[in-house]
């Protein structure tokens, strides 16, 4: 049996409500919502650790025995494969709650014991799944947020969003819902083959990221597990600098171009990486101009701490003369004494003076970081950067 899913998520509400209502249960309703709000990441699916009072009243339930579905931990899963996170909660789930809610139905004779173990299901289900669509929302959200939160810091402008995570959480429930759905009124068993198949007979076209095929999420999943992988190959003498992140950016872009996803998924993942890696030559620049800045004020200290004393030395040596025999004009001795304090006063005075010149710069620069693209710094990592991007292209 296939489902005619329109474009309105009410229609995913209203069939979730007619599934339970087959099942002779109305209580707690498994909507997109609810997966949204509701979820508890690593939820594990096991009835039991829920409804374990309610299963021992249970006739057909054997004392000792325990009734569960071996599958593996979501949160094993989402250590070592990511990728097989994804498929477990969105379609193992489907094919798991299927299972329990064909053995209540089978196994339960009283009416408010099987609407309770049946609430109780949901319950299990929208903590599982409601749970891994926010695990996987928040990743893809920091996978796809790095490049805009390091710019902005270093931007006049506002840089905008290139992946909202609401509407991607809200498709990705429309999608486990599709694949729940569609074990539920099946006339025939279904494995998770099927399953996903079906899953993509019925996605959407659209021009937003968010909306991403479950094909090419997966094989978002995969390119951010290989991320650091990908950049750890990059050879070089450097590990900051325009010349590494453009030797980064052309393994992370080689990389994105052989996936299988479609164009606007690659060009949304590209469009993060320049934003990173621009954001970290402006972030090097605002730390190595800064680094400047100490060094220099670090330097005029030192400097004026000299000449400070020897002004304090030329001005004993004043105060001896005087009183040998006080100022005497014609003094060749005291007039280059008085020469000298003049000098270095002077140059004391001019030595304060950028010393404030260069704090204010600093501070400047402290208070307003998306200045950093003006310094000099900045300027030597973006030529040596678009000098190695041109290089690399030149060679392919």
């Amino acid at each position: 049996m296939r489902i005619n899913h329109g474009s309105d998520m009410s229609q995913i509400l209203n069939l979730s409500e007619m599934q339970l209502k087959t099942s002779g249960f109305a209580g707690l309703m498994i909507t997109p919502d609810s997966l949204l709000n509701q979820g508890v990441a690593n939820a594990d699916f096991d009835l039991l650790e829920i409804s374990k009072e309610g299963m021992q009243k249970i006739e057909k339930f054997k004392s000792g025995d325990i009734h569960e579905i071996e599958m593996e931990s979501l949160e094993e899963l989402l250590t070592k494969d990511k990728q097989a996170y994804l498929e477990e909660a969105i379609f193992g789930s489907a094919l798991a709650y299927k299972k329990e809610h064909d053995w209540i139905l089978n196994n339960t004779q009283d009416e408010d014991q099987k609407n309770k173990l049946l609430e109780d299901l949901n319950q299990v289900y929208i903590s599982r799944v409601g749970g891994a669509i926010q695990e996987i929302g928040m990743q893809l959200d920091n996978f796809f947020d790095q490049g805009r939160t390091q710019l902005q810091r270093f931007s006049k402008e506002e840089v905008e969003d290139i992946f909202d995570v609401d509407i991607f959480k809200s498709q990705l429930a429309e999608k486990a819902l599709t694949a729940k759905d569609y074990v539920m009124t099946s006339e025939t068993t279904v494995d998770i083959d099927a399953v996903k198949q079906y899953v993509r007979d019925n996605e959407k076209q659209t021009n937003a990221v968010e909306r991403m095929t479950y094909d090419d999420l997966k094989a978002v999943i995969g390119f951010m597990d290989s991320y650091q992988d990908i950049v750890s190959q990059v050879k070089s003498d450097e590990s900051i600098g325009g010349k590494y992140y453009a030797q980064v950016d052309d393994a992370v872009n080689t990389a994105i171009s052989e996936l299988n996803v479609d164009s606007r998924v690659k060009d949304a993942l590209t469009e993060n990486q320049r934003r990173y890696s621009e954001a970290l030559m402006r972030m090097d620049a605002f730390s190595e101009t800064m680094d400047l800045y100490d060094s220099t004020l670090e330097a005029y200290q030192e400097r004026l701490n000299k000449l400070m004393g020897r002004l304090a030395i030329i001005q004993s040596r004043l105060d001896i003369i005087k009183e040998e025999g006080g100022i005497d004009p014609s003094n060749k001795r005291l007039l280059g004494l008085l020469e000298f304090q003049s000098a270095i006063s002077d140059e004391i005075k001019l030595l304060k003076n950028e010393t404030k010149n260069v704090e204010n710069e600093k501070r400047d620069l402290s208070e307003h970081p998306e200045k950093a693209v003006e310094t000099d710094s900045y300027k030597r990592i973006k030529a040596d950067y678009d000098n190695e991007r041109e290089k690399l292209a030149d060679q392919k």
